[in-house]
């Protein structure tokens, strides 16, 4: 048994890299935010949710065109605001390569993966939105990116 306790502080302000690689072949873009990781020791935020968006307008790479890219940046606020309401979640990559764009956060049992889908399904109804949620407890994921 240990004395001492981790305290682990919800990061509010976010450092975030630029990763590039290449995936089935096709380019890819990796947004991992490096501030996140202080939550893997947490222990508390064990799934994973990811949210992959189909992109409507590429180009010849698979990337977001640049018109589409502001829509997907207010996309990308609101699941944020969404997923991180009262500290549940935290959004720790966002991967883009052959059309489309996932989003992965890590959260507590206790996010409502429904009403966060509702509301960004609400605003943004164009876009196909296809989710998932896994234990991940040990972050692997996170982890395959640098």
């Amino acid at each position: 048994m240990s004395w001492f306790k981790t305290n682990v502080t919800y990061p509010t302000d976010c450092r975030w890299n630029v990763l590039q690689g290449r995936n089935a072949n096709q380019p890819m873009l990796v947004r991992k935010n490096e501030s996140a990781k202080v939550l893997k020791a947490d222990g508390r935020y064990r799934a994973r949710v990811g949210i992959a968006v189909k992109l409507l307008e590429t180009t010849v790479d698979g990337f977001p065109s640049p018109r589409e890219l502001s829509v997907l940046n207010d996309l990308e606020d609101t699941l944020a605001t969404a997923f991180e309401a009262k500290h549940n979640a935290i959004h720790a990559l966002t991967i883009t390569t052959s059309g489309f764009r996932e989003y992965v956060f890590y959260s507590k049992e206790t996010v409502d993966l429904s009403t966060a889908l509702g509301i960004v399904r609400a605003k943004f109804d164009s876009y196909e939105l296809q989710s998932y949620a896994a234990e991940d407890a040990d972050w692997r994921v996170y982890d395959e990116f640098g």
